[in-house]
């Protein structure tokens, strides 16, 4: 009887532990996302329609530079606070408050193709997105096709 109310105890007590680290965990994340806010900029719908590229800039508030990111999500998935760009992100801005240019081009049906502006950073870039292979060029001028 006495070891099974201490069995009985222990996993009360795991119980407890499990859920005050969930509580705390959520508060964390929601903590450190709330400020960070995501405005879609483009939706490329792969030719299969099971993916679509979507670029969006980051913006977590007045300490950090906005970043222009690219995510590969599953058909009409939204862009949520927390995702920081699973393919591509490129530092904000050079010497504007403008967002560099990217382009996003599904070549074929499972071959994605980035092209941006050489003149900014690569903070991430993540050539097998999604299991969709990702390939990466610069454009030949600011703005240029």
């Amino acid at each position: 009887m006495k070891k099974t109310k201490k069995v009985l105890g222990l996993l009360v007590l795991l119980v407890l532990l499990l859920w005050w680290f969930h509580f705390c965990w959520n508060k964390l994340t929601g903590f450190v996302y709330r400020g960070c806010h995501n405005e879609e900029v483009t939706r490329v719908v792969s030719p299969d329609g099971k993916w679509d590229a979507v670029i969006f800039i980051r913006d977590s508030g007045a300490t950090t530079r906005a970043m222009t990111s690219l995510s590969v999500l599953e058909h009409g998935e939204p862009v949520v606070s927390s995702d920081a760009g699973n393919v591509f992100r490129l530092d904000g801005t050079v010497t504007t408050n403008q967002p560099p240019i990217v382009k996003v081009e599904w070549s074929s049906l499972h071959r994605l193709e980035i092209s941006y502006d050489k003149n900014y950073v690569v903070k991430y870039a993540n050539n097998n997105g999604a299991d969709v292979p990702v390939f990466f060029r610069h454009l030949s001028a600011p703005g240029a096709p």
